[in-house]
């Protein structure tokens, strides 16, 4: 199991601080995970799952794929409750000038960060 989380992070391309980041632990704590001289609580495994939608089953046994299939509605549905958490008040205040613009300036933010984000139409 803690190849996987390594082959996981990885996958992510994330750093060891970022993946810990996102779970709330410290670097040397994934370092530890992954080289197998800690394993994984249940909580660790519940919120790698939670946090990067990572099915459970390959995480404990290597069966089947890597990530848990989501529809659209889902996906935006975990985003949301992600946003909830956060205390990035950058991120906040985009958020909530997105939700006030209007249609013509929604097209506009959109074209904008598909741009700098590099996601095709």
């Amino acid at each position: 199991m803690n190849e996987r989380v390594r082959i996981l992070r990885k996958e992510l391309n994330l750093t060891l601080e970022k993946f810990g980041g996102k779970l709330g632990v410290k670097k040397n704590t994934m370092s530890a995970i992954e080289t197998g001289r800690n394993n994984l609580t249940e909580q660790m495994i519940k919120s790698i799952c939670r946090e990067f939608n990572v099915n459970e089953k390959w995480l404990r046994e290597g069966v089947g794929e890597t990530f848990n299939t989501v529809t659209e509605n889902e996906r935006y549905a975990i985003n949301v409750g992600k946003l909830q958490r956060t205390d990035n008040e950058s991120l906040m205040r985009w958020v909530n000038a997105i939700a006030e613009a209007d249609p013509d300036s929604l097209k506009e933010i959109e074209i904008f960060l598909k741009k700098i984000l590099g996601i095709e139409n």
